[in-house]
């Protein structure tokens, strides 16, 4: 359980707030007391990002601008009531380095030497985390995470590289200009490392989105690489969620409730903390009836969704493969005529936009591609090839399993790019090149986050 909060008076109040982070007060609340949570007190002063929040039952530690509403949070407390903010984070993480096989088989086979290879597995778990902690770019923190850790692997590294052209994102962006209408405050429930937060952010504005996920490490890579004006709570949406009633204008969980064992606890979190008349996104959920690839750990069928929506609102289910086709083709999906029986058993996966019997439904916008950037990137799937007759882009080589999961993205994205010698100082600049917005239309560059990955040379 969270730090019981005993005899605040003799805590010392922290200077302020966590810096650098946008403070929800008017949402964010004690799970167990419903109490609205604040900037508490601490024994020592921190520096900016890490703090507490506290309510009238107990304390929530705040590191690196990120405030952890979950249980058993006393080694975070702990450690920041000792004003030791480096060992609160390395306590947030729940990060374990892949051990040798050798020295599994060395605590099995010689008892005596656990305590030997603890210490080393502890001092390695650091040096890691420091690694992480201090990495350049999102790549470089994601392949320690993903690529060393025992809770990943090289093809979820490359699901969050590759995450703004997969066509699970793309089918999500073509039902977002129908949540995006009713305006903030909006939520991102299991928001990954938070490019569908940066994404909605970009149009409602940073202070009108929050994120929400059980992983800190995947939040610390939104908050240090994808989104850093962004807000974010690390909290388990199988819980209760840490929101008032009605905090929120629209919710949206994309890519998340068919890997969630509680889905049906979420879904109705969800209805609570959403307007009535709000839009509820629930995207890219698996059909338990289609042979697919991956699959999910708790597939359900849209009546399970919609069972737990509530009989107050009216739920739209769209395949997932027509949405795609829909968002390449700049058109809109159709609300009032959309698709709202079961899902035919060939489809993969669908999506459901639930909305108050009240609300009125107007036309679609048309999907937006993005918020100018002010600096077009070349997409992390491409690398610049030289040649004698000039510069080629090429689709990197990706893990097996990662296009068995989305085989769609080799129809859309071109296997190479030819590049013009006049285009290159556009590119440079980071502009695209005059006359030439295939470049822009078939995802080749991209809105990309300044310290995303090291880019490439033109």
């Amino acid at each position: 359980m969270p730090e019981a909060r005993t005899n605040p008076s003799s805590r010392r109040q922290s200077s302020s707030a966590p810096a650098n982070w946008v403070y929800p007060e008017t949402r964010l609340r004690c799970p167990a007391c419903r109490h609205s949570l604040k900037p508490g007190p601490t024994e020592q002063e921190l520096p900016g990002g890490y703090g507490v929040l506290a309510c009238s039952c107990r304390r929530h530690p705040v590191v690196e601008a990120i405030p952890i509403v979950k249980e058993d949070t006393r080694p975070l407390l702990q450690a920041l009531d000792r004003g030791d903010w480096q060992e609160a984070f390395f306590a947030a993480c729940d990060f374990r380095p892949c051990m040798p096989v050798v020295s599994r088989a060395l605590k099995r086979a010689f008892p005596p030497s656990r305590p030997l290879l603890a210490a080393w597995e502890r001092s390695r778990r650091r040096k890691e985390l420091s690694a992480f902690r201090d990495a350049a770019t999102f790549f470089e923190a994601s392949q320690i995470f993903f690529g060393r850790s025992a809770r990943g692997n090289w093809a979820t590294a490359f699901y969050f590289l590759l995450r703004q052209c997969d066509p699970t994102y793309l089918a999500a962006r073509s039902l977002l200009p129908a949540v995006l209408e009713t305006g903030g405050p909006l939520l991102d429930a299991c928001c990954g490392t938070g490019h569908f937060t940066r994404l909605a952010g970009n149009f409602l504005g940073p202070g009108n989105v929050i994120g929400l996920e059980r992983s800190f490490e995947r939040l610390f890579l939104a908050k240090r690489f994808v989104f850093p004006e962004g807000s974010f709570v690390c909290a388990d949406a199988g819980d209760p969620l840490p929101f008032q009633e009605n905090a929120f204008q629209s919710t949206i969980c994309v890519d998340a409730l068919s890997d969630l064992d509680r889905a049906d606890d979420l879904v109705k979190e969800l209805t609570r903390i959403t307007h009535r008349q709000g839009p509820i996104l629930l995207s890219h959920l698996h059909n338990p009836h289609a042979v697919q690839p991956y699959q999910g750990r708790n597939p359900q069928e849209p009546d399970f969704y919609r069972r737990h929506l509530g009989s107050g609102r009216r739920s739209i289910v769209f395949p997932d493969s027509r949405l795609l086709a829909l968002f390449l083709e700049g058109v809109p999906p159709d609300l009032e005529s959309g698709p709202r029986e079961q899902i035919e058993t060939a489809e993969w996966s669908y999506s459901i936009l639930s909305l108050g019997q009240e609300a009125r439904t107007r036309p679609a916008a048309a999907p937006v591609r993005s918020v100018s950037p002010s600096r077009w990137r070349l997409n992390p799937y491409y690398l610049v090839v030289r040649r004698s007759a000039g510069l080629l882009l090429k689709r990197r080589k990706l893990p097996e399993r990662y296009l068995q999961e989305y085989p769609q993205m080799e129809t859309y994205l071109p296997a190479t790019v030819p590049i013009a010698s006049e285009w290159v100082p556009a590119l440079r600049r980071g502009e695209c090149p005059p006359g030439q917005e295939f470049l822009l239309e078939r995802f080749i560059l991209i809105d990309l986050p300044e310290r995303f990955v090291q880019p490439e040379r033109f």
